[in-house]
């Protein structure tokens, strides 16, 4: 909630610069230059009169030069308090015209991709090159719905990447694969920067508690921090004692009570720690572009054509 204020207040303060940047361009393009020419004459005038011998009297000063700049300033003030009241609504203008240039652009991109790709539908691939690429899309969409990486492989040639023929059929869908990847890389970076956090924390409560916790307590603790759902359980398995598959210590003479109640404060700790913090966001705008993501490339993956690709060598 706060970094959405925070998020919001910027928003607000960036608005009323460009306005207060747009106003002041606007009344320096009407009268900036007379306001430098008026200078410039008050400096040559009174320069000759130097070189002459002779000052210019207070009265001529102020009457024949000051009080004219002073006018003159007067009126840039006023143009500029009208072009700050003028400067919404042209920012709003210059916003609607670049949206609708940006609109046209797409609309003639998505006209020749349409274009493109009716000129293709009466050319279908192969039904071999047809089964490679929906396995591929397959395959995709095996790493994307667990939040893991996804990798450009049929299950008929797993040892072959055939992403090349993938892009030149799907160029968007292998694009937003790409961006899938790196933020899933960048998931994993922040979950070990957890995990050595808790790892940190764990041996602190393994000194504490004179225990010897097990070397998988920190991955356990730090995979139930991030989840929405908290929910820490010990169980006594096998002479242990364990939190889900992690086994925390022997249960033999161990204070249950109090092991349990450390771990909870631990988890407690790690829920609200930066690190979980990260780990939590990235993995909720992950969660947010799987299922477009999915939907697109299940409907590749059923789909009764493919069309040729111009550059897929496998199309050939």
């Amino acid at each position: 909630m706060a970094s959405e204020r925070h998020a919001g207040t910027a928003s607000v303060c960036a608005y009323y610069q460009a306005v207060w940047r747009r106003a002041g361009n606007d009344a320096w393009r009407l009268v900036g230059t007379h306001l430098w020419f008026a200078a410039l004459v008050l400096a040559v005038t009174y320069g000759i009169g130097v070189l002459l011998g002779t000052r210019l009297d207070g009265e001529t000063l102020t009457g024949y030069l000051l009080l004219p700049l002073a006018a003159l300033g007067c009126v840039a003030l006023g143009v500029f308090v009208v072009a700050l009241i003028r400067a919404p609504v042209v920012l709003d203008r210059d916003a609607s015209h670049i949206a609708d240039t940006r609109l046209r652009a797409a609309n003639e991109q998505l006209e020749a991709a349409n274009d493109r790709l009716a000129a293709a539908e009466a050319e279908p691939v192969s039904p071999d090159h047809q089964r490679e690429l929906q396995e591929i899309a397959e395959t995709l969409l095996s790493g994307i719905r667990v939040l893991q990486l996804a990798f450009f492989v049929s299950s008929s040639v797993p040892s072959t990447n055939l992403a090349y023929g993938f892009r030149e059929h799907f160029p968007d869908e292998a694009a937003d694969v790409d961006g899938w990847n790196l933020s899933v890389r960048e998931l994993d970076a922040k979950r070990a920067a957890l995990r050595t956090w808790v790892e940190a924390k764990v041996a602190e409560l393994r000194t504490r508690l004179d225990l010897p916790l097990g070397g998988s307590v920190a991955a356990g603790i730090a995979d139930i921090a991030e989840r929405d759902e908290q929910h820490l359980v010990l169980a006594a398995v096998a002479g242990h004692l364990q939190m889900g598959d992690h086994p925390v210590v022997t249960a033999d003479g161990t204070d249950r009570v109090n092991v349990e109640r450390s771990l909870r404060g631990l988890l407690s700790e790690a829920t609200v720690s930066n690190e979980c913090t990260l780990v939590v966001n990235a993995r909720h705008d992950l969660e947010a572009v799987r299922g477009p993501l999915v939907e697109r490339l299940s409907i590749i993956s059923e789909r009764d054509k493919i069309s040729k690709g111009n550059g897929c060598r496998l199309c050939r």
